[in-house]
């Protein structure tokens, strides 16, 4: 591959359902490995809005979310940094179609997982709640199915975070990034 088509792609993506540990694994990157360039799809969509992306779900809609988010990813998919992605980002078909581009050309994308009761535990899912809510638990469980299913067909490595800390999974997500300067 050409130093050029390098330079235009991401040297990792992490992608994973809510609770996987995204987030948290690239700003424990970001922290140990200084001179990595570390990109958070979410916090990008937030600068864009001037708002916590969170808010914008709420104030301006679901449609308007998904337009920051996806503009945010594919941006971010064309830089050479390790891009984190929120959940619902590959679900986009432009997102997805960039991802099966990288994919094609030996990019690193790594798709994180835990065990439900984890996940559900990390997310806060397992706090008392109004009953009028339905059931929280098998609507994350279904989801959680949805998005692993999306994923499958775009990762390049499969973690399972259950049981592990931030610094080890951090530790196995920078031996598998490309170029990487051992510190």
């Amino acid at each position: 591959m050409s130093d050029t088509a390098k330079s235009n792609q991401p040297r990792a993506v992490l992608l994973g359902v809510a609770g996987a540990g995204v987030v948290e694994v690239a700003r424990e990157l970001g922290r140990t490995h200084p001179d990595l360039s570390i990109v958070s799809v979410e916090q990008r969509a937030s600068d864009a809005a001037g708002t916590a992306v969170s808010d914008v779900l709420i104030d301006r809609g679901e449609a308007r979310y998904e337009q920051l988010i996806k503009q945010a990813a594919l941006q971010a998919l064309a830089e050479p940094s390790v891009v984190a992605l929120p959940p619902q980002a590959p679900l986009n078909p432009e997102v997805a179609a960039r991802l099966e581009e990288l994919k094609s050309r030996g990019g690193v994308i790594i798709g994180f997982t835990a065990q439900l009761e984890e996940l559900i535990r990390r997310t806060g899912l397992n706090a008392p709640r109004a009953a009028g809510l339905g059931p929280t638990r098998r609507m994350f469980a279904n989801l959680m199915k949805e998005y692993e299913t999306a994923y499958e067909p775009l990762v390049t490595h499969k973690m399972d975070t259950t049981g592990q800390s931030v610094t080890r999974v951090s530790e196995r997500v920078f031996a598998l990034i490309p170029g990487r300067a051992v510190s």
